[in-house]
């Protein structure tokens, strides 16, 4: 990405006031007077501290702007040098745009994480229920069909199909830790079917699908059910 092409927060990232959070979460962080706390829930990237100049920085990218104009904006305010501003700046500018934090303005990333999945979709003869967690990688959603509950587990096109290799090693030790067989897993085309790690015995699991041409709920994804 070029230093001119604007940025901004992802929709998903909270920047909050250290002294804002609770107690507790406060002394595990063991923060400076007046550091805030950058976090994005959807993230795999830990959460980081930042000091008060960096967090109003920040707070110019809340909208799409370039880095030059978010520091020029920033040090006018505050009557500060644009030059060695941009230069103290950019180091962590550059490690937050690394970590996901910041992304590029058009990008799909910038409209935020969202399931790809919603209530009421169907796939492979399964209704979608809900959604239960919706990572940058991941997502896990509960479905059903005539037979009852399942879990379906996917993988999100941002992942490039890195997971595949985790997802079968999930797969493999879990089916060691179980007292009793694998239930039949669902078989659909250009899906795997491990189980879901921490679900319940008694819930079935469906399948996962790989980054690939077909997207769910798309009739190319609903067969084989």
């Amino acid at each position: 990405m070029a230093i001119t092409d604007p940025i901004l927060l992802s929709p998903d990232v909270i920047l909050v006031p250290v002294a804002d959070l609770p107690e507790e979460v406060r002394r595990r962080l063991d923060p400076n007077e007046g550091d805030w706390a950058i976090t994005h829930p959807r993230a795999r990237t830990p959460s980081r501290l930042l000091d008060a100049a960096s967090a109003s920085l920040l707070a110019e990218l809340k909208t799409p702007r370039t880095i030059v104009d978010a520091v020029i904006r920033y040090s006018q305010a505050r009557d500060l040098d644009p030059e060695s501003t941009l230069v103290e700046a950019y180091p962590l500018l550059e490690r937050l745009l690394a970590a996901g934090f910041l992304v590029s303005e058009g990008s799909d990333e910038a409209g935020g994480i969202a399931p790809s999945l919603k209530p009421g979709d169907r796939i492979a003869g399964f209704e979608v229920l809900e959604h239960v967690q919706v990572l940058e990688d991941t997502e896990l959603h509960l479905v059903q069909n005539e037979h009852g509950a399942a879990a379906l587990k996917i993988e999100r096109p941002a992942a490039r199909g890195k997971n595949r290799e985790a997802f079968e090693r999930e797969a493999a030790v879990l089916e060691r830790l179980r007292s009793r067989p694998l239930p039949p897993g669902i078989e659909i085309p250009g899906y795997l079917r491990p189980p879901l790690a921490g679900a319940s015995k008694e819930v079935p699991y469906a399948c996962w699908r790989s980054a690939g041409p077909c997207s769910p709920p798309t009739p190319g994804c609903t067969s084989g059910g």
